[in-house]
């Protein structure tokens, strides 16, 4: 992610504040906080000044995939997307995801992950510690996650791409 403001990490900070002395969990967020124009210039200051949230920058491909791997849950809570690539990376690696249904994501992510009221710092929390502390969920999620993901495997997407540019061009010889 980055720290643009549409990508609402500071509604995501400010939920695990809420919640970080009651779990026993740090917070790590990936992406871009340096070369961004439209900063949150808020949230940067309450990550700089909690000792359980780490900035990490933007990281290498092997290092972000060690992370999914390892991470218990991943949030998502930005409230505009284009595609929403890391709640469906995070389902490939088994990671359960928490994550708005702004935009596309509800789209992508089906019924795969837990959705959050953006505005709502209570919601954003109560998920996280249920989530957390629920692996019957857990389990779920992931379960499902590995099936949304089959839809966006690279060979189904060439196979399907090339169907229908064949239609297209039997439609357009007729």
């Amino acid at each position: 992610s980055t720290l643009k403001k549409n990508k609402n990490i500071i509604s995501l900070v400010k939920a695990f504040e809420k919640i970080q002395s009651n779990i026993n969990h740090d917070l790590y967020i990936v992406g871009d906080y340096h070369s961004i124009k439209d900063k949150d210039i808020e949230a940067l200051r309450l990550i700089n000044n909690n000792k359980k949230i780490h900035l990490l920058g933007n990281i290498p491909k092997n290092k972000l995939n060690k992370l999914y791997k390892r991470a218990r849950i991943l949030v998502h809570p930005s409230k505009y997307e284009g595609f929403g690539y890391p709640p469906i990376e995070a389902m490939s690696f088994g990671c359960p995801v928490i994550s708005s249904s702004k935009a596309s994501l509800s789209e992508i992510c089906k019924d795969a992950v837990l959705y959050i009221d953006t505005d709502n710092i209570n919601d954003i929390s109560d998920k996280i510690t249920y989530l957390i502390n629920n692996q019957n969920i857990q389990r779920q999620l992931i379960d499902k996650g590995y099936e949304v993901i089959k839809l966006y495997d690279l060979n189904s997407t060439i196979e399907k791409t090339y169907d229908y540019i064949k239609e297209i061009i039997i439609w357009k010889s007729q």
